[in-house]
């Protein structure tokens, strides 16, 4: 039979039904060899079907067993090209058309072939599209020349692979690609970072800190201005941990600041006082009394000579009280508080240590550091999402994932990336101190806090530093003398009401055995200054007082009161008056 070329399609397609067996075959073949049948992309075995039909007619295929619902049913067409049959003079017109048949099918399927493969179209100009020496082409993909279109060596599937993995990071670098054209316009300046590549890995390895930083730029630029201040605290760390330690007793003596400034300067006497504290504190409670008594120091002192005769008087006071018109002379028992004055002029920095301590410990690290971070954060941002483009992503593909994650910050990149190379000894210095700056990260509300500190128009940080400064700091003094600091701030009540009478503080601290001896017997100090009128009287008839004294030991005095009440005035003659 005839075979039209133009309808000789030697193939065919079907999507079974479930349990389906028989395929059609719509064109012509000759034998069973000549067809290959394909189930789901795989050749079912010539043993799994049976084939009716052929000898140059249609027909079909039935397999042994039904296919799946869906299954990709496939039955082409391949004659062999070969000629086994040889004309003789007397070959025949069927033979002949067996002959024709078997060509036209085969060139059909040279033709099904050839329309499923690669091919230049007809208007092109022609050029090679054969593949590459096997050497040259193992292992590697083929491409068409970007001029030319000739096929050519791509890259390897191993590069390939390489750049699938990374296909999210690449997908994240498309988004931005805008700002990566504007860094290759700054090449000179990539290549510079690329010289510190192991710099800006450290950088990359803290990037969430170095956000952390930048977030609070205008705070570290403000500390960054003031770090020689800084310096200055930390060197002296010791001494403000010391204070830091005893900060509620600081607290306490700055509420009373004015009164520990008096102290300051009498703080030999108030050592001295700080000794005998508990004998203060008893004094401090009959204050009025002793402030009368100041008045009369000089008889005071002269009554603690003759304390014993006192004492003697004291068990006869109405008589005493007839010795009257001395009162003047008690007042000058005042002290003077002069010697509390040490700590006024150490005011205003223990206030600063008391409200930055915390800070000033985040600080203690390298403030230096803090300051090359603020002027190149965005610098830094920059290194971590470009690089070097994606050309280091094989060795670097750790930093790159970071910089995908930060991807917000590339973008940022754009616009500050010129100044980077500029930096390079910054960058080198940031992962050389990167503890510090995760440091300053971790506890940057207290970096804040002396940045607003220092940003005030008296700076408490400015104040302490300049203080350490000194040839001889209060705070170094506070901090050797904290024990007694302690115990000031302990009664600081008592501090205030002595910083009222320091001129009597520095008396007091003169005689400070006297002062023992006083708190010993306050309640009769109380008695004394509620009589300084009377105390007046018996200093100006002292001599009297003491002889009366030794005739009271005497037993004479008794004697003399059996006589009657004395009706004149003492004589100051030793006779015994007019009876």
């Amino acid at each position: 039979m005839a075979i039209n070329v133009a309808d000789n399609n030697p193939r065919i397609n079907y999507t079974a039904t479930s349990g389906q067996t028989v395929f059609t075959v719509p064109f012509e073949f000759f034998a069973s060899t000549d067809l290959t049948v394909y189930v789901d992309g795989s050749v079912l075995s010539a043993s799994a079907y049976t084939v009716t039909g052929g000898s140059g007619a249609t027909g079909s295929i039935t397999t042994d067993s039904g296919q799946t619902a869906g299954a990709e049913v496939a039955i082409v067409r391949d004659v062999p090209l070969e000629r086994t049959t040889d004309l003789t003079s007397t070959y025949s017109a069927s033979s002949l058309n067996d002959q024709l048949d078997r060509l036209v099918t085969q060139v059909a399927d040279l033709d099904d072939r050839v329309s499923r493969s690669i091919s230049l179209n007809d208007y092109e100009v022609g050029v090679s599209l054969d593949l590459p020496a096997k050497a040259s082409r193992l292992g590697k993909t083929v491409q068409f020349n970007s001029t030319t279109g000739a096929l050519e060596i791509g890259p390897s599937g191993n590069e390939l692979t390489s750049i699938a993995s990374i296909a999210s990071e690449i997908t994240a670098l498309d988004a931005i690609k805008t700002n990566i054209t504007t860094v290759a316009g700054a090449v000179s300046n990539v290549n510079s970072v690329g010289s510190n590549i192991s710099s800006v890995n450290s950088v990359a390895s803290s990037i969430s800190t170095i956000n952390s930083v930048n977030t609070n730029i205008a705070n570290v630029n403000l500390v960054g201005g003031s770090i020689s201040d800084l310096n200055d605290v930390a060197d002296s760390l010791d001494q403000v941990e010391l204070v830091g330690g005893s900060i509620s007793n600081v607290d306490i003596v700055g509420a009373a600041i004015s009164n520990v400034n008096t102290a300051a300067g009498n703080i030999s006497n108030i050592n001295t006082v700080a000794g005998i504290s508990s004998n203060i504190t008893t004094v401090a409670g009959i204050s009025s009394a002793i402030n009368t008594a100041n008045s009369n120091a000089t008889n005071i002192n002269l009554a603690a000579t003759n304390i014993d005769d006192i004492n003697d008087v004291a068990n006869i006071v109405t008589n005493v009280t007839t010795v009257a018109g001395i009162s003047a002379n008690v007042t000058t028992v005042a002290g003077d508080t002069g010697y509390i004055s040490t700590l006024a002029n150490i005011s205003s920095d223990i206030a600063t240590v008391s409200s930055i301590s915390g800070n000033v410990t985040s600080v203690a690290g390298d403030s230096a550091d803090i300051g090359t971070v603020a002027t190149a954060i965005s610098n830094v941002n920059s290194v971590a999402a470009n690089i070097s483009g994606v050309n280091t992503t094989a060795s670097n593909l750790t930093n790159i994932n970071t910089i995908a994650n930060a991807i917000s910050d590339v973008s940022s990149v754009a616009t500050d990336w010129p100044t980077i190379a500029t930096y390079t000894d910054e960058l080198e210095t940031v992962s050389n101190n990167i503890a510090s700056v995760n440091t300053v990260a971790t506890n940057i509300n207290d970096v804040i806090s002396v940045a607003n500190d220092l940003n005030e128009a008296v700076s408490e940080v400015v104040t302490v530093a300049d203080d350490l400064n000194e040839a001889v700091s209060e705070i170094d003094t506070v901090a050797t003398n904290i024990t007694d600091v302690n115990t000031v701030g302990g009664i600081s009540a008592n501090v205030s009401t002595v910083a009222g009478i320091s001129s009597n503080v520095t008396t007091v601290a003169g005689i400070s055995s006297d002062v023992t001896t006083a708190a010993g017997i306050s309640g009769n100090i109380t008695a004394v200054a509620g009589d300084a009128a009377d105390i007046n009287t018996i200093i100006a008839n002292l001599a009297n007082i003491n002889l009366v004294a030794s005739n009271i030991n005497a037993g004479v005095i008794d004697g003399i009161f059996d006589y009657g009440a004395v009706s004149d005035s003492v004589s100051s003659s030793t006779d015994y008056g007019s009876l």
